[in-house]
């Protein structure tokens, strides 16, 4: 009975995880799609954008997000998305003196798949 109920509760937490996993990428393919129907191509200009493109990506963020993990998430990933190759070393980089080698193999398959 006990094993039955330890694995009911690894099924619902990776339920959990799955649906938290699908608001974060929903959430990062409505970020994009915002930006690319308002002409906003690559990093430098969202850097760039006015404060309502700003408002309106922080305000889908806003919805979707439930913790501070999450958001950082949907800030590498829209980060991922719209960097040049450039970018993406600088990132590269980055991660590596963070050892964060996780996001390191993410910025290594972008840069692959730009190259």
């Amino acid at each position: 009975m006990k094993i039955k109920k330890f694995y009911e509760s690894i099924k619902l937490k990776s339920k959990e995880d799955s649906n938290k996993l699908n608001k974060i990428d929903s959430c990062i393919e409505d970020i994009i799609d915002f930006l690319k129907d308002n002409n906003i191509n690559n990093w430098d200009e969202f850097m760039n954008a006015s404060g309502f493109e700003r408002w309106t990506v922080n305000t889908i963020i806003d919805s979707n997000c439930e913790n501070k993990e999450d958001l950082d998430e949907v800030r590498f990933k829209v980060k991922l998305r719209l960097s040049n190759l450039e970018q993406l070393k600088d990132m590269l980089t980055e991660y590596e003196d963070l050892e964060e080698y996780e996001k390191c193999s993410e910025v290594q398959k972008q840069i692959k798949s730009l190259s």
